[in-house]
Formats: structure tokens, C-alpha cells, sequence
């Protein structure tokens, strides 16, 4: 079956943790995205539920929003960023600091935000880290290498076209 989840801008501008194992599902937020300074959004799943998390503080959560029986043949595709499966309503933002986690950070979502200045993630071992060029060669729009690894290299790579989203070198 078809199984994947996205944390997203939903349609009205509130960062999102959608997703569909069978049904869609959502969490939103209460903040509304500001277009005018960055922000951080943090989304966990686990098996005690769903939480979203905007600039350190908790928005919503959902204690019966938990992970399908997802089996290792139905995670053989490669990840996306900024566009969901449909490959129709391409983020339209900018992106820095991407971390994949494969453990609850709900407890560490003050020191990750950390007051809107990037945290040096390592001592939290995500399984990626893509620093958006703060440290690689990367620059704003091109491909960005992972800093943090834990299976090998899992570098992101800029898709081209109109509307696609990019990351920014720059520090927030």
C-alpha cells in the first residue's frame, strides 16, 4: 500500500503534519506562517501519537494520530522534500537546518529551536542533517550534503523547474 507522511504549509498557511496509511489524517498548527521571518517547525510521530511543535513551543497534538504498520517494501522510495507525492502544491519557501530524527524529540524542541539561532544537532545524533550549506560547499539552490549520517551519504538534491523549493545558505 501507498503509506507516507509529510509536515507541510497547509492550504490557509499553518504548518502541517499530514498523513495517509488508508486515510488521510492532519495535525495543524496554530501559528500561521510569517513570510517575513523564519521560523521553525518540528513534527514527531511515534507510537504514543503526533505532536507539532512551531518556534519551541508545543501547537498540537494527538495522542491517537500513531504510525501505520508501515513493512520495509512500502518505504523503498526515495524521501521528498517539499512536495508531496502528488507532485502538485510545491513549497514555496526557503529551508535551512533539515533533520531526520528516528527517535522522539518532543523533549528537545526548545534546544533545537534554540531561540531561532541553529543548534548543533550532533549530541541528538539524527540520522541526517542537512545543514543547507552552513558547513559544505553548498550554496542557496544547489544540492546540499548531509552532515550528519548514520547509514552513508544521503545528500539532497535541488529537483529544477518553476516553483520548486529551494534552501537557503544563510543562517536564520
Amino acid at each position: 500500500g501507498n503509506n507516507y507522511i509529510a509536515l507541510c504549509i497547509n492550504d490557509s498557511g499553518y504548518p502541517t503534519l499530514y498523513w495517509y496509511d488508508g486515510s488521510a489524517r492532519q495535525l495543524n498548527a496554530t501559528t500561521q506562517v510569517s513570510t517575513s521571518s523564519w521560523m521553525h517547525v518540528l513534527g514527531t510521530w511515534t507510537a504514543t501519537g503526533s505532536k507539532l511543535f512551531v518556534n519551541g513551543s508545543e501547537e498540537a497534538s494527538n495522542a491517537s494520530l500513531t504510525p501505520a504498520d508501515v513493512t520495509a517494501g512500502q518505504t523503498s522510495s526515495e524521501a521528498q522534500v517539499g512536495r508531496p507525492p502528488t507532485a502538485h502544491d510545491l513549497y514555496g519557501g526557503l529551508m535551512d537546518e533539515l533533520a531526520l530524527f528516528s527517535t522522539d524529540q518532543s523533549s528537545n524542541a526548545s534546544t533545537i529551536y534554540n531561540s531561532g539561532s541553529p543548534a548543533d544537532l550532533d549530541s541528538l545524533t539524527p540520522e541526517n542533517w542537512w545543514r543547507m550549506g552552513d558547513s559544505d560547499s553548498a550554496t542557496a539552490g544547489s544540492n546540499a550534503s548531509s552532515v550528519s549520517d548514520e547509514e552513508g551519504a544521503h545528500d539532497l538534491a535541488q529537483t529544477t523547474g518553476a516553483s520548486q523549493p529551494e534552501w537557503s545558505a544563510d543562517t536564520p
